[in-house]
């Protein structure tokens, strides 16, 4: 468990963020917002991280191929001048003895607050829905791109600071840093 020393602590004595602890909350929250009410099921894993270099993206995608399961990764980091947090989202998809890989992802989340779809870069064609089992692509973009991503993060940054998860939908494993 990796532990940060906080924003604006110039000390850097007694504020400590938890990042496992940002990470599961956030995990937990995508994954809520993603299925709606459905269960996950086997096919598909919501799981957060470090950015990925290049190599990363590879050993994801391989590791996912293998699998034979779509992967929903959520990279977490610190910004210049910013708390620990989500960073983005990449996204591995098993197709046909392949593995399509979309990153620098954003959440998207329609005026009716029901579930959310993930926006790949904005010169990629369509979105993606998460179904139970898969990622399901979807040709076309919503029209309130901006304010859905808005409405995204708001509902985000709720659903984290109220951690009210049962945890019934994710299970949290961390791994160690590779040495």
């Amino acid at each position: 468990m990796e532990v940060v020393p906080g924003p604006g602590d110039e000390n850097q004595e007694n504020i400590m963020i938890d990042t496992t602890d940002i990470i599961r909350t956030h995990v937990q929250a995508v994954t809520a917002m993603l299925l709606g009410g459905s269960k996950m099921e086997d096919g598909i894993a919501i799981v957060g991280g470090a950015p990925l270099d290049v190599e990363g993206r590879i050993g994801v995608g391989k590791m996912a191929k293998e699998a034979g399961t779509d992967i929903v990764h959520l990279e977490f980091d610190r910004a210049e001048h910013s708390d620990f947090g989500l960073r983005g989202i990449n996204l591995f998809a098993v197709r046909d003895e392949m593995c399509f890989i979309q990153t620098r992802c954003q959440l998207w989340l329609p005026r009716t607050g029901k579930r959310a779809v993930i926006l790949p870069q904005a010169h990629v064609r369509g979105q993606f829905r998460l179904n139970p089992r898969e990622l399901i692509h979807i040709a076309g973009k919503p029209t309130d791109t901006e304010q859905g991503i808005e409405r995204a993060q708001v509902r985000l940054n709720r659903l984290v600071e109220r951690d009210v998860f049962d945890g019934t939908q994710t299970t949290m494993t961390v791994l160690p840093k590779a040495a």
